[in-house]
């Protein structure tokens, strides 16, 4: 499916729907899936010593918070975005939180991680910058691709030692932006165009 998606990506055709998303509910399941999950040898994700919190307002899980958007797609980017959070941490938590504001609704995830080197902290959206020396380096990449399809957004706050914090922005209604700028093959990702992307034939010969 990561793999459809990047080929859309470069296309340019992401399409999304436009559901009722009880972005609460969605959060709740996808703590309650990491907790079990294990790793491909059978390890499990959510270390001993590492506890994984849902710290969200009470009324979110009961599905009172509706906004609208990919509800399928927005599923995936906080999987992607707590995986990495559990994977990246040896002890301590993994917090995920959120309050809702006028027209938008912000999720945080927060790690006691191994954190990020400040000389990545711009690059880690981009393609083949794998987070942290490990994965593919396309899982925040299509994960920012699907929050700005909605109008929203995600950023990253970190630490080296000490962990990190990605917020997660979204409208309560979808507010896709009227252009988008891309780079290089159609792949830019609204980052700064000073940065090279690596074209599609090379990323795919390198076994993407």
């Amino acid at each position: 499916e990561q793999t459809f998606t990047f080929a859309d990506l470069l296309a340019g055709r992401l399409k999304l729907c436009e559901d009722d998303v009880q972005i609460g509910v969605a959060i709740l399941e996808v703590s309650i899936m990491l907790n079990f999950a294990k790793d491909k040898d059978g390890t499990k994700l959510v270390k001993e010593g590492v506890e994984l919190v849902n710290e969200c307002p009470g009324n979110w899980a009961s599905g009172e918070l509706v906004i609208k958007g990919d509800d399928v797609r927005l599923s995936r980017v906080l999987y992607h975005v707590v995986h990495n959070a559990l994977t990246f941490t040896e002890a301590g938590t993994v917090k995920l939180s959120g309050e809702e504001q006028d027209d938008c609704v912000i999720v945080r995830v927060s790690d006691t991680g191994c954190g990020i080197a400040a000389e990545d902290l711009e690059r880690i959206f981009l393609p083949k910058i794998a987070l942290r020396g490990k994965g593919s380096g396309l899982g925040l990449c299509i994960c920012k691709e699907i929050l700005v399809l909605h109008g929203g957004s995600i950023t990253v706050e970190s630490e080296v030692g000490k962990g990190s914090t990605f917020t997660i922005k979204l409208p309560k209604q979808m507010n896709p932006p009227q252009e988008l700028l891309r780079g290089p093959e159609g792949f830019g990702l609204y980052l700064d165009e000073s940065i090279p992307v690596p074209c599609a034939r090379v990323m795919m010969k390198r076994g993407v």
